[in-house]
């Protein structure tokens, strides 16, 4: 197998197990990487103080880890879930995987190519023990895009990039019949969990009779209604058990429809939403109060044993107390991709209902209760650590996957824009490292890191160059920070003093047409960004306890805002903001550029005053777009036939077909994984 220039690299063979250094006196760390989704830039209690807040998030352990750590102050995401997670698993940008667009649909015949190694591949090959725990959404259709084929020895959590957090269901429809059902989607490497998994995959027969059959017959409905809007059938639903009353319904001849209500009463009384059977025979007066009405079966929504962030974290603790602590030869390797703080917002009410004194917005409130049960869980890992004597020798990341998203609870102030977008908001990460007696605590970091680093800066820990492990981890974008890290350089240190001076946060599009952005030093280059501009705004927690009204033309119309919540705005609000001020929002000039270190919330254009420094960022940007990949994802997304059918085993899972994706522009993609590609040829 011939491998192209870009790539070729090292000559070590594909599985050769590599030691540490022998320059390293101490034994190679346990690694434990904790990725939490959509969480805001200024959401934990630390960056609130910071910020001159009164906290209103309860986060004491995560404070605590970041006090004794390293905390990143010029750190980089990408702009919404999967591209961060390739980048970090891959340590390539977007352009460089054919990924540059978007997210990977869970209908798609695409992933992360196979051809690359992950930071999952390289522990393996440091002799580590590797677990996933959590969100993949790096793609499926093929067996070899699953975690278990990239390099983890142990999988626990869901493939696809969204789900219910109690009962987990994935909320796109396939399959039976004529897409309409909604699957599970929550497995192991060995196969579907079915614990907390509602509704059962089997439908529950219709009550003997039916319920609600009136006066002196059967006893009335019961109904339970869950948390978070799942899309069923042709209309919005509280539910997610539609189709099991579709098939009771379909079992009953004099079953024309089903209905559910918040009020089984208010069905028995009046007409309702309903579901007509495809045969029945209707007209616009005819009577629906005695269509049929069918109890849900028992649900796990709002079990709090079966939320997502408990599960994934007691999976964790659960790995840790079963590692051999004592086999120094094969350390402790976890990836705890969290399903938090990710829509639908839900929480156990313990966690949301002590926030009422700071916080009347209840979405926003909801979001600072999930992260407090983030919070909750990383203090239980951490105990586990400590009781099997691993948390000495444990380097603890913690990081955001994008921003927070307007809408869902999550803050980014003072940065602009939010997730999906290239703005501050949108790429601003929140992370620090925490590993006793390797790193100085109480410390930050000033220089520029991005997600892709944490590849070669995490094999570096583990006293191995990455760029050694083989072919698979050549021409890497991460940059080693391992060394710089240790050495806790102060905020203010020259930005030439450490590794990365620049990054790409993306370049959109096929062959480069979209929007272009790069960093370089303190300058941050926008191209052609009116097409990806997105909520462009700013946003703030509402300071005034009788709520905050965002009047017409400010972003949203007359908007009410509760003490707590989301104050957003085509202007952005001062700390202790209360209202918006009107704005003209215009369309944006061609090329951009923002002196981040002076202006990290983007908020004055730098371009007419700097033309020398948009000269060199543009064709520096030119650099970039001459190695870019073709836009698989651009192109080669299509829904494919098998969502017309069921999972394979009723849980979402590889594609039946997983032919080659025939797009032109997914060559990359098609490439066999590098397990299976041989040496590298001359």
């Amino acid at each position: 197998m011939a491998v192209s220039s870009a790539l070729s690299a090292s000559p070590v063979a594909n599985f050769t197990e590599v030691s540490a250094s022998p320059m390293t006196a101490t034994p190679k760390p346990h690694v434990v990487f904790a990725l939490i989704d959509d969480w805001g830039s200024m959401d934990v209690a630390y960056r609130e103080r910071e910020l001159g807040l009164t906290p209103a998030l309860h986060t004491p352990k995560l404070d605590k880890l970041a006090a004794e750590g390293v905390k990143l102050s010029s750190y980089y995401v990408q702009h919404i879930c999967s591209p961060t997670r390739s980048a970090l698993l891959s340590s390539r940008y977007q352009i460089h995987t054919g990924l540059q667009d978007g997210i990977i649909q869970a209908q798609a015949a695409v992933c992360l190519p196979p051809k690359f190694g992950t930071i999952a591949d390289a522990f393996q090959l440091l002799q580590y023990r590797t677990h996933m725990i959590g969100k993949w959404h790096v793609g499926i259709y093929k067996d070899a895009c699953l975690p278990w084929k990239r390099g983890f020895d142990t999988y626990y959590g869901y493939l696809t990039g969204s789900e219910l957090h109690y009962t987990k269901i994935q909320r796109i429809s396939r399959g039976y019949p004529n897409a309409t059902r909604t699957w599970p989607d929550f497995r192991t490497h060995e196969g579907p969990i079915r614990t907390c998994v509602t509704p059962p995959l089997a439908p529950p027969p219709p009550p003997p009779p039916p319920c609600g059959a009136g006066s002196g017959g059967p006893p009335h409905c019961t109904y339970t209604n869950s948390a978070g809007a799942v899309y069923a059938g042709h209309a919005p639903m509280r539910n997610a058990t539609l189709h099991e009353a579709q098939l009771a319904c379909d079992a009953l001849p004099a079953c024309v429809a089903v209905t559910f209500h918040e009020s089984a009463a208010a069905c028995e009384a009046a007409p309702c939403k309903m579901w007509l059977k495809n045969d029945a025979l209707t007209n616009g007066d005819a009577d629906w109060t005695t269509s049929f009405k069918h109890p849900q079966p028992p649900s796990a929504q709002g079990n709090e044993t079966c939320y997502s962030t408990t599960m994934f974290t007691a999976e964790a603790t659960r790995l840790i107390a079963a590692h051999d602590a004592d086999d120094a030869a094969h350390p402790f390797f976890l990836y705890l991709a969290l399903q938090a703080v990710h829509e639908p917002v839900e929480v156990p009410p313990r966690y949301s209902e002590p926030l009422r004194a700071h916080i009347n917005d209840t979405v926003r409130r909801t979001y600072a209760g999930m992260v407090s049960a983030v919070d909750e869980g990383v203090a239980n890992i951490t105990a586990a650590l400590e009781a099997k004597k691993m948390g000495d020798n444990t380097l603890l990341v913690l990081s955001n996957d994008n921003g927070g998203w307007c809408g869902y609870g999550g803050l980014n102030y003072p940065y602009r824009g939010h997730k999906t977008t290239l703005w501050e908001g949108g790429v601003r990460g929140l992370g620090f490292v925490w590993s006793p007696g390797r790193i100085k605590g109480g410390t930050r970091f000033g220089g520029l890191f991005h997600v892709t680093d944490w590849l070669p800066t995490l094999v570096a820990a583990a006293g191995a160059d990455a760029a050694a492990l083989g072919k698979q981890f050549a021409s890497l974008d991460g940059v080693d920070q391992w060394a710089a890290l240790q050495s806790a350089a102060n905020t203010n240190t020259a930005a030439a003093a450490f590794p990365r001076t620049e990054l790409l946060h993306n370049i959109e599009g096929v062959s480069g047409t979209g929007a272009a952005v790069l960093r370089v030093g303190a300058h941050k280059l926008f191209v052609n960004m009116q097409a990806a501009r997105g909520f462009d705004g700013w946003c703030a927690p509402c300071a005034d306890p009788n709520g905050c009204v965002v009047p017409d033309g400010a972003a949203q119309s007359n908007k009410t805002v509760a003490y707590g919540g989301q104050l957003c705005c085509w202007q952005p609000p001062v700390n202790g903001a209360t209202t918006c001020t009107p704005y003209n929002r215009t369309a944006l000039p061609h090329v951009l550029l923002y002196d981040i270190d002076a202006d990290p919330s983007e908020t004055t254009d730098v371009a007419a005053a700097k033309p020398e420094v948009v000269r060199s960022m543009l064709t520096r940007l030119a650099a970039y777009n001459a190695t870019n990949a073709p836009c698989c994802i651009c192109t080669g997304s299509s829904r494919v036939a098998e969502m017309d059918e069921p999972p394979l085993d009723g849980y979402w899972y590889s594609f039946r077909d997983q032919s080659p994706n025939p797009d032109a522009n997914c060559a990359l993609m098609n490439e066999p994984p590098w397990r299976e590609s041989g040496a590298v040829e001359e």
